[in-house]
Order: C-alpha cells, then sequence, then structure tokens
C-alpha cells in the first residue's frame, strides 16, 4: 500500500506484535531479544529498508533504499519524543522533531 501500512504489518507481525490480519497479538510481546531486533523489509521493486526496534518491538532507527537514516529517540513510556530523519533541504542535512504528549500519552505538540 502507498502509505505503508502493508509493510508495517508485516514487520509488526513478524514481531510478534500482531497477528497475520492487523489485530492485536493473542500472547502480548514483552521483550524482544537483541539478536531478534534488526530486521528487513524489501518492497514490490526489490528495495530493502533495514529496521532496527527496541526491547519492545518499537522502530528505533530506519535506513531506506537510498542509505538514509531516521532515529527515533523513545522516553521511558516507550513514546517517540523526537525524531532525526536525513533531509537534504534541511540547513544541516538532517531534520529533527521533537514530540509532547499530554498526561495520559496523547501527542499535543509536534
Amino acid at each position: 500500500m502507498p502509505d505503508g501500512s502493508s509493510v508495517a504489518n508485516q514487520v509488526d507481525s513478524s514481531l510478534g506484535l500482531i497477528d497475520g490480519l492487523g489485530g492485536a497479538a493473542t500472547s502480548p510481546l514483552v521483550f524482544v531479544k537483541p539478536e531478534d531486533r534488526v530486521t528487513t523489509v524489501t518492497d514490490r521493486n526489490g528495495q530493502t529498508t533495514e529496521l532496527i526496534v527496541n526491547q519492545f518491538g518499537s522502530v528505533i532507527q530506519t535506513t531506506n533504499p537510498l542509505g538514509r537514516v531516521t532515529k527515533i529517540e523513545r522516553d521511558d513510556q516507550n513514546l517517540a519524543v523526537r525524531v532525526e530523519q536525513s533531509n537534504d533541504a534541511a540547513p544541516c542535512g538532517v531534520r529533527v522533531d521533537t514530540i509532547t504528549y499530554d498526561s495520559v500519552g496523547t501527542m499535543s505538540r509536534r
């Protein structure tokens, strides 16, 4: 799918986060072993993207087929709080977004 949802489902399913149909996993994943934290996804054009996840299965870094890296910093509740991505239009070649949340974990500012 153009929005990447099918790729996300494949990765989440392979990590045990969701079942094959996109529903919640029947046995929740508590910990991803270090040797299982790097995976690759190949699109229909044969281009490969590398994904690195943390111990909870959340993506913390991606490297796309062009070698552009996106890093995602997460807080102690596993919420993304900083996203750093390659961007040729940015003055230093990197765009940084910070994300804040309210007391119940709803994104309040990006």
